[in-house]
């Protein structure tokens, strides 16, 4: 199994929120600069090895979209 260290970069915020028992403290979140689209997504994934095409990923994320709320409810 090959592991791989992934470095994020982390922005740093203080709660500022007077009624919250966590007033005052500081919290670490991930910063994201960007959001990619889905189309994107399955591009990135195909580039990765996969076998299968950005078209055949892109609708098994979308029907897994679609499927995910109604298994929820």
């Amino acid at each position: 199994m090959v592991k791989r260290k992934v470095s994020l970069k982390l922005a740093l915020y203080q709660n500022k929120n007077e009624e919250s028992k966590a007033f005052g403290k500081w919290f670490a979140k991930v910063d994201q600069p960007q959001t990619i689209s889905t189309r994107a997504l399955c591009e990135h994934i195909t580039r990765h090895g996969s076998l299968l095409t950005t078209d055949t990923i892109q609708g098994v994320i979308t029907t897994l979209g679609r499927c995910i709320p109604e298994l929820i409810s």
